[in-house]
């Protein structure tokens, strides 16, 4: 009788030698799950970067052309 334990037994035993297969099938799942995140997650931070320096490009070249502006306004000011 190999399947009979005493509760001293159990209480001695190794968590993991009465794990049942549902057990070790859900450490796998979360290990899948744990890679699906992670890599979710470094897509997202990529795509926001590329997002992010899109953004500061934009801008930049808006503020290049509003000091152009200015400068071309206080050049017809000084004329006027």
């Amino acid at each position: 009788m190999t399947n009979v334990y005493t509760l001293k037994n159990i209480n001695n035993k190794d968590n993991d030698s009465f794990k049942g297969v549902g057990q070790r099938l859900g450490a796998s799942q979360l290990n899948a799950s744990t890679t699906k995140v992670r890599s979710q997650l470094i897509s997202e931070r990529k795509s926001h970067c590329k997002n992010q320096r899109e953004l500061e490009a934009k801008y930049t070249a808006e503020i290049k052309l509003l000091k152009s502006n200015i400068k071309t306004l206080k050049r017809e000011a000084t004329l006027a």
